[in-house]
């Protein structure tokens, strides 16, 4: 398996594509959205709500017993060494950010979105490549797909600017990745 995290400061090439997108070019598959022009706005919008609300209330400490209806029951938060009303509660919870778990795929030769500098983390397995956009993990961060018959989880973290891609396959199954929250 190869990885490639491309960024928009690489040098373009004679034929416009950076040296990083050359192994998508061969193999041209663009994740694709569906287009949102409101999408920034009402996404500023809802966190500048949440915000407020967030202000105008006490904070939230931790309560392991919520986070065990979300679905951390295998975890023994009996073993801490932080006391829970240390600890405040900072962002979404569990899968708060939605995954795309059936991603749909472009020719990149009909991709007219993507610019040639766009940063986007390529993947090539077994002959079959793909490029993911950035922009679109940055909202999502997390793509479950298979590549070149390989189960894989293409993640991005945006609060680093850091993306790793898993294998998902386990001897108890195949994984289906989520944000922890």
């Amino acid at each position: 398996m190869r990885t490639n995290h491309t960024n928009s400061l690489l040098p373009p090439t004679q034929d416009g594509l950076s040296r990083a997108l050359r192994p998508i070019a061969r193999h041209p598959l663009i994740l694709r959205s569906a287009p949102c022009a409101f999408a920034p706005f009402i996404w500023a919008t809802l966190s500048a709500a949440i915000l407020a609300w967030t202000a105008a209330t006490q904070p939230a400490h931790a309560e392991p017993s919520a986070w065990e209806t979300e679905g951390w029951v295998r975890t023994d938060f009996s073993k801490h060494s932080v006391a829970w009303s240390e600890i405040i509660s900072g962002g979404p919870g569990k899968d708060g950010i939605q995954p795309i778990d059936a991603p749909i795929f472009q020719a990149a030769r009909d991709e007219n979105r993507l610019a040639d500098q766009e940063a986007v983390i390529g993947l090539e397995i077994n002959g079959d490549a793909r490029a993911y956009p950035i922009r679109l993990l940055m909202w999502h961060e997390i793509v479950n797909d298979t590549v070149g018959g390989v189960p894989v989880s293409v993640t991005y973290c945006p609060l680093c600017n850091a993306a790793i891609v898993f294998d998902r396959r386990t001897p108890a199954g195949i994984l289906t990745f989520g944000t922890s929250g």
